[in-house]
């Protein structure tokens, strides 16, 4: 049996991916047996929503930090570009303020980033 510092640690491992990508991997396993079933849906059903909701926000938090670029591309292409941009830099940190750090950046390389000018507009919103 985990201590719990350490099946936080291993829960947060589990999530963190997003849209559940992390939580099939196999780190994901003592969290899983952790879990216990209920309903018709099983632990690592459980665990996958939790990634789902945990990737979610944090493209949320990108909208909310990054409105007008939002605007610009609109809520579909954004929600990919944001989804792009947690798989390439997820949050390590415990705060979502400085998860968007590094989304100009990300736009100024990424083949995503239609227009060119996207990431000058998010480099004047982040500032």
């Amino acid at each position: 049996m985990l201590h719990l510092p350490d099946l936080q640690r291993q829960f947060f491992d589990a999530i963190a991916g997003g849209d559940g990508v992390a939580a099939t991997a196999s780190s994901s396993d003592v969290v899983v047996a952790a879990i216990h079933d209920r309903g018709p849906l099983g632990s690592r059903e459980r665990l996958e929503i939790y990634a789902r909701m945990y990737g979610a926000r944090l493209v949320d938090a990108l909208a909310e930090d990054y409105p007008r670029v939002a605007a610009l591309v609109g809520w579909d292409r954004f929600h990919e570009i944001a989804h792009a941009y947690v798989a390439r830099h997820p949050s390590r940190h415990p705060s979502l303020r400085w998860f968007g750090e590094r989304f100009s950046t990300f736009l100024a390389t990424s083949v995503m980033a239609d227009p060119g000018f996207l990431a000058d507009l998010a480099r004047l919103e982040w500032a």
